[in-house]
């Protein structure tokens, strides 16, 4: 059958002429066959690279930035030269390249895809850029991965994203606006049992907190499994030392490891040196108890701190029926505001507006364990209190 495929490949202009692999010719006519994966949006493979490990072969991976398909190119990602494709998944012609690249494989190694893996471009998803205007230019490329889906018909597919990702806004195929799940129910549940799962990537073997969502389907056919099948196991969580602790040692910031390039020590801004100066072991930068020393920025004279909460914090937090002021985290509802000025001077200013319109239960929470912050913000509520003639003794913090 190979050689008659490649004899049409000859013949029909349309693909090239490729010789077929020894190696991939055996796999297919042995009892399990290939093991085959198409990834799109793959950015430099790093996503790829437990595919590679367990010996999948990449029919076509797709990328817009040449310079991250170099990448894939040096670690030999695709047997094919042709399965390297730079380009728009919005574009037919890049479309018509990994379908062409799928067919070769068909046709000569009886190829039925095994695993579809799409991460488009997420920033039309993130919380903190939800009012771009192109947020439905940008989730189109999500349908788009849909669409390729649904065309292609893998054995099984795997979405990857951000947390907003399912509840995010897109474009659908008919031209609707919806949610992204119900995008991806309405073109493939008929086809693929179809699991949702938020994840943290550190509770399964990550060195890294890294949350994320997972859309896992598997065909209908295959009835033996079911995407919670895919799922791996929960492993504890990797400490620092137990990711890095083997490599050797470096002295001083900037300086490289001679025997790996990727082996270095992260040179910090001057201004960031304080935060990790007193830290110890198991501690971040966060744990600090002097408020110079907890991550910040300075923008305009004004000092803003960098977030913490968790988002059962913040779950937490929306129980209250009271108004909240949390310094250090950039949202607003109708019970928390932020706030990133003086910290006295700012829960004075917001305390004595929500006093104006006679609100007086007002709770001041603090969501670090760090006392001298704690002390201003509780000072600038008893001064905003007192200039009422009032009394403040309601504050929190989170154990």
């Amino acid at each position: 059958m190979c050689n008659n495929f490649f004899r049409v490949m000859q013949k029909n202009k349309k693909y090239k002429i490729l010789e077929p692999n020894p190696q991939i010719v055996a796999e297919s006519r042995s009892l399990y066959g290939l093991h085959t994966y198409i990834s799109l949006f793959s950015s430099a493979g790093v996503g790829c690279y437990g595919f590679k490990e367990e010996n999948f072969y990449c029919i076509a991976t797709v990328e817009l930035l040449e310079r991250r398909l170099k990448i894939q190119k040096f670690n030999d990602k695709c047997v094919y030269d042709s399965g390297y494709i730079c380009g728009d998944m919005t574009a037919k012609e890049t479309k018509d390249r990994v379908f062409n690249e799928l067919e070769m494989w068909k046709r000569g190694y009886s190829v039925d895809l095994d695993v579809l893996i799409a991460t488009p471009p997420c920033q039309g998803m993130s919380v903190a850029n939800h009012k771009k205007k192109d947020e439905l230019k940008r989730n189109s490329l999500v349908v788009e991965s849909i669409d390729m889906t649904k065309n292609i018909k893998p054995k099984f597919f795997i979405f990857e994203n951000v947390r907003a990702f399912l509840n995010s806004i897109c474009t659908d195929i008919d031209g609707e606006d919806k949610t992204i799940r119900q995008a991806i129910d309405n073109n493939l549940s008929g086809q693929y049992n179809i699991c949702y799962q938020v994840i943290n990537f550190k509770d399964f073997g990550c060195p890294s907190s890294r949350t994320r969502t997972l859309v896992i389907g598997v065909r209908k056919d295959l009835k033996e499994i079911t995407p919670l099948d895919l799922f791996p196991d929960v492993r504890p969580e990797q400490t620092l030392r137990q990711t890095i602790g083997h490599l050797p040692s470096l002295k001083h910031m900037g300086e490289i490891s001679d025997n790996d390039i990727y082996h270095g020590f992260r040179s910090y801004a001057p201004r960031m040196e304080c935060w990790i100066s007193d830290i110890k072991e198991g501690q971040s930068a966060f744990d600090n108890t002097e408020v110079s020393k907890i991550p910040h920025s300075i923008k305009d004279g004004v000092i803003i701190y960098n977030d913490r909460l968790t988002d059962a914090e913040l779950d937490q937090l929306t129980q209250y029926n009271i108004p909240i002021v949390i310094v250090g985290n950039r949202m607003v509802s109708k019970s928390i505001s932020s706030v990133y000025v003086d910290i006295e001077k700012a829960v004075y200013e917001l305390v004595t507006k929500y006093l104006e319109t006679d609100v007086r239960d007002i709770a001041i929470m603090q969501d670090r364990k760090n006392n001298k912050q704690m002390d201003l913000m509780v000072k600038g509520a008893k001064k905003a209190f007192a200039a009422k003639g009032l009394e403040f003794d309601n504050f929190i913090t989170i154990p």
